[in-house]
């Protein structure tokens, strides 16, 4: 099981936007001695953008990760040993990556989003929004 919480501040004048998302979450695996811990702070600023040709906004930011801790297990093997206990420390090389990313409103009831880190971190998320 996986439990967490999180939340987001945002802040607005005219066009231009931050963001502030914090979660932290906790995972609980059958064959770990330990649990597992993350926190995430993700800091955006962005351009909310309403032209005839676009709608949507573009945004950059950074992503801050914490997921340094050790990891315990215990394996019994009938060759290694009984209860052999096994720790591995588990960290982030760099705990910071670089975001971009943006949402189009191609109309109100559908928006495609895409967002890209890179240094540190390489990822791509993507979204689509159809409401009814």
């Amino acid at each position: 099981p996986t439990a967490g919480f999180g939340g987001t501040a945002a802040l607005g004048f005219g066009s231009v936007f931050g963001t502030l998302d914090f979660n932290q979450t906790w995972t609980n695996f059958s064959s770990l001695d330990s649990s597992l811990t993350a926190i995430v702070i993700t800091p955006r600023v962005g351009l909310v953008i309403d032209r005839k040709c676009f709608k949507g906004e573009v945004h950059i930011g950074a992503m801050w990760q914490d997921t340094a801790q050790t990891v315990e297990v215990t394996i019994d093997d009938p060759i290694l040993g009984n209860s052999l206990k096994v720790e591995v420390d588990q960290f982030e090389p760099s705990q910071w990556n670089f975001l971009v990313g943006g949402l189009w409103a191609i109309d109100e009831r559908l928006h495609l989003m895409v967002e890209g880190g890179m240094g540190g971190r390489s990822y791509v998320i993507s979204g689509v929004t159809l409401r009814f």
